[in-house]
């Protein structure tokens, strides 16, 4: 393996998102980063984008160390991406909900809509950059968290061979 395999391949990572939002036209935050575990636990501050190795096993993306290989088995790693953009909230009975102030219903649809396209482009994005490795054999995943202070994450796990 190669010095720093995983950091460069975060970096491959971070460059492939920043490639495939450019090419579709949508602008990513002007905050980025490369962090080590605790997906998730990134402070939501301002809009950012952060990309996190989070967990190296030996075995193919899938087989998670829960089948024994022999020594010489591929290795794998699993990387979370983190795209946190402003949103609007507001609250109801006291917490905050996905609904903007004064819950105006085509504001709520034009901010979902906006992030929908971020999870299309993040997932052409992991796609790209899983076809830029080696292997080119992996595993991409999307979800949206809920909002929290004003800020939600769209969380892309990415687990490759490496």
């Amino acid at each position: 393996m190669e010095e720093n395999h995983l950091g460069n391949l975060a970096i491959h990572i971070l460059d492939t998102i920043n490639e495939t939002f450019a090419a579709a036209g949508v602008e990513l935050p002007g905050v980025q980063m490369i962090t080590l575990g605790g997906q998730g636990a990134t402070a939501q501050i301002a809009e950012q984008l952060s990309v996190s190795v989070e967990e190296m096993y030996s075995g193919t993306p899938g087989d998670q160390a829960q089948t024994p290989v022999r020594c010489d088995a591929p290795q794998s790693a699993s990387f979370a991406v983190e795209l946190v953009r402003c949103v609007p909230t507001g609250t109801q009975r006291g917490r905050s909900t996905p609904l903007p102030t004064g819950d105006d219903a085509n504001q709520q649809t034009e901010v979902a809509l906006a992030r929908m396209l971020d999870m299309k482009i993040l997932m052409d994005a992991g796609m790209n950059a899983i076809a830029g490795t080696w292997s080119e054999m992996g595993i991409v995943t999307l979800s949206a968290a809920p909002p929290q202070g004003g800020f939600q994450a769209i969380v892309m796990a990415i687990t490759t061979v490496v």
